[in-house]
């Protein structure tokens, strides 16, 4: 027997299979049957006619061959520009909840919950899964541009530096923090989704933090991040349905930015024209919008007065970031003239040394080197310039040794920057590598309890044993780091039920949550079976939503009911078809971050669901709303539709690593498998399709037509 590594089969003929190799490997089979063709005409040329068919199909097999092993061409439609625009107005307004309830008061950790209405209150309590994701939404708040790299280090560091208070169990964060005084809240416990969650959520934050020194320290995002903030402002005003002279001055100052998006020399101008003149001027037509609009509802006012503050923000943050890192940015926009107009060509010669050796785009880890070699042709440049016997000579003597005195302070500074970021990598990697997932494991069903209380001492007696849940993560960071076999993945449940669309993973719940949200890291195969139950189901649920005649997109969320202090009530909630769990079909509660985890598989879809969630009334200051409620069980008479009028921190950020995974191409994706661990397990995530298992479906909902309300 002749042995063919698999990946040697697979450049032969495998998806990436060329036309022209398939030809050369298949040559002899056409000349064979041209010859055979040949033979037939010379020894019964009657029965040519018979064979011609067959010999045909013979001759062209390589073509045949070529053909079926192409990757199945379907794909989702891309969004067009404006659609585009809308989901970075959803990512600005989301990060805009970090950015205010994420500080100080709570320790630089995540609040759970803020409530809008009623009685607007903040829940000062956390989570590991809250916590992982909101530092990854930091990391993705600087991808999308809205972070600067040195409120990105502060950001971590404070959320860091408060983690190591933090009481932790055989290297596990606890479930539940105050977030005002980090202590435990009880009963103590340890949740293996929430740990695998985190854990995967420092995998990924360590190798972002390791590819950031070479990241370009002035980058085209920080203008698209402020393109998003100007147009959340724009969006606020247009609700009001008039034409404002502030409108119109934020159509102006987008079309100045993307008039310089490819250049970059113009950047440094173009932004002190925007503090000198045109925020100004944005603030002035605000007030006299707001002094002659008696009928505006003062909530409405104040989201005009905080994006509006975040756009001033934006600018500021913008300077400081220059004068910080790149400190010549700003001031070769404004040279002396005695520099770009002088007629000694030495002077001349040593003006374009100087704007050589100081690039405008140079990476982070580029800039000690740099500012060292402006300091050089700054000192060649000193003894060339006239006396100071002029104004002309006396400003330029002033601008070169103001441009020395800030590239020595960059220079002292960007080396501990980039030392952060290795020790905020290590600190992470030192986090995942301290949780001790083995004693979660039960060894001989070969799967994870659901945690560990620490109150009774004694594990979960319930288990996570479905493929088709959020606590998958955990099992493949186990996997990875050899905490527990990998025979563990085989044992994890894989019932099947059989959906419009084709053969699905069936999950506890059916909510989006168990099937979507562990792709934000982990990476999905074409044609795997994981990627396929993705889309199956993303089509159930839209399906599902149509039939109703409401928004699609049901997962664990909040709903309309209160508890004794008015506060909202949370559970799980599925599709029916998609969960064992009984009375799916009880309850209709739409949740808008169930659909949007759905961008990758079907982006049409979920942009048409967007807008039709506007229409209902869902958008807020801080993005989306948490649910909407259609079960008539909890409506007052007439009422269609409740809102959840809330923001849960865990699906803030879930929403918000969806646009950046989106709009940026995968980056968290690539972050998580760019681990060497989790490589070691990827092979797991690429399981194929089965074919003929059979269909194990879910109890049927006992639901009559008119059980849910429908609305249009």
């Amino acid at each position: 027997l002749q042995w063919t590594p698999a990946a040697a089969a697979d450049r032969l003929f495998g998806q990436t299979a060329s036309q022209e190799v398939i030809y050369r490997q298949l040559i002899a089979s056409c000349l064979f049957a041209l010859s055979l063709a040949g033979l037939v005409y010379w020894r019964n040329p009657s029965g040519l006619i018979t064979a011609v068919p067959f010999l045909f199909l013979w001759a062209i097999s390589p073509q045949i061959a070529h053909w079926i092993s192409q990757p199945d061409g379907r794909s989702a439609p891309p969004l067009l520009p404006h659609q585009r625009q809308e989901l970075h107005s959803l990512a600005r307004r989301t990060w805009l909840f970090f950015e205010e309830f994420v500080g100080p008061d709570d320790n630089w950790l995540p609040p759970d919950h803020f409530q809008e209405s009623p009685r607007g209150v903040v829940a000062h309590r956390t989570s590991p899964t809250n916590i992982g994701l909101y530092l990854l939404s930091v990391l993705g708040a600087y991808d999308l541009g809205y972070l600067s790299p040195l409120t990105l280090t502060l950001r971590l560091r404070s959320t860091f530096d408060t983690l190591d208070k933090l009481d932790r169990y055989r290297g596990h964060f606890l479930n539940w923090i105050d977030t005002r005084n980090l202590a435990p809240l009880p009963p103590s416990y340890v949740s293996t989704v929430d740990s695998g969650n985190l854990a995967g959520c420092f995998i990924t934050l360590r190798q972002g933090c390791q590819t950031l020194p070479q990241q370009p320290a002035w980058r085209w995002q920080r203008w698209q991040g402020l393109l998003d903030t100007l147009s959340i402002l724009d969006e606020a005003l247009d609700s009001e349905g008039v034409a404002t002279a502030a409108h119109q001055h934020l159509a102006q100052m987008r079309q100045q930015i993307l008039a310089v998006q490819h250049q970059p020399e113009e950047w440094g101008g173009l932004l002190l024209h925007l503090l000198a003149h045109e925020q100004p001027a944005l603030s002035n037509h605000l007030m006299a919008l707001v002094a002659t609009g008696d009928a505006i509802e003062p909530h409405k006012i104040h989201t005009w007065r905080v994006y509006a503050e975040r756009i001033h923000h934006h600018l500021q943050a913008l300077q400081r970031e220059l004068d910080t890192l790149l400190p010549w940015v700003l001031p070769f926009s404004q040279p002396p003239h005695l520099f770009t107009q002088s007629t000694d060509p030495a002077v001349s010669a040593a003006w374009q040394m100087l704007r050589a050796a100081l690039p405008l785009t140079p990476r982070l880890d580029e800039i000690a080197a740099l500012c060292t070699a402006g300091q050089t042709a700054l000192a060649q440049l000193h003894p060339l310039l006239p006396a100071n016997t002029t104004s002309a000579a006396a400003a330029a003597h002033l601008w070169r040794r103001q441009l020395a005195d800030a590239l020595q302070s960059t220079r002292l500074l960007i080396t501990p920057l980039l030392m952060s970021y290795e020790a905020l990598a290590h600190q992470a990697n030192a986090f995942v590598t301290e949780m001790d997932f083995g004693f979660l494991f039960n060894s001989q069903r070969q799967i994870f309890h659901i945690g560990y209380s620490l109150a009774t001492g004694r594990l979960d007696p319930n288990y996570y044993d479905l493929l088709a849940s959020e606590s998958r993560i955990a099992s493949l960071i186990a996997i990875a780091q050899n905490q527990v076999p990998q025979s563990h993945w085989l044992h994890l449940g894989r019932p099947l039920t059989e959906v419009k669309e084709g053969l699905a993973l069936l999950s506890w719940s059916g909510t989006m949550f168990e099937y979507l949200m562990p792709p934000l890291l982990m990476r999905s195969y074409e044609g795997a079976f994981l990627n396929q139950s993705y889309g199956h189901i993303v089509a159930h649920q839209i399906a599902y939503g149509q039939a109703h005649q409401v928004p699609w997109g049901i997962s664990e969320s909040g709903f309309y009911t209160f508890d004794n202090s008015l506060n909202y009530q949370y559970r799980a909630f599925g599709a029916p078809g998609l969960g064992f769990k009984r009375g799916l079909a009880d309850d209709l509660v739409i949740t808008p971050y169930a659909s949007i985890l759905a961008l990758p598989f079907q982006p049409q879809a979920v942009s048409q669901n967007m807008a039709h969630l506007n229409r209902l009334g869902m958008m807020g200051r801080y993005g989306y709303y948490e649910a909407l409620d259609f079960s008539p069980a909890r409506l007052e008479l007439g009422q269609s539709s409740a809102i959840v009028r809330s923001y849960m921190a865990h699906h803030q950020g879930m929403i918000l690593l969806s646009l950046v995974n989106y709009l940026h191409d995968n980056p968290m994706v690539a972050r998580f498998h760019a681990d060497p661990h989790i490589q070691s397990a990827e092979l797991l995530l690429q399981e194929q399709v089965p074919l003929r298992l059979p269909d194990e479906r879910p109890p049927q909902p006992e639901e009559t037509e008119g059980r849910v309300g429908q609305t249009a």
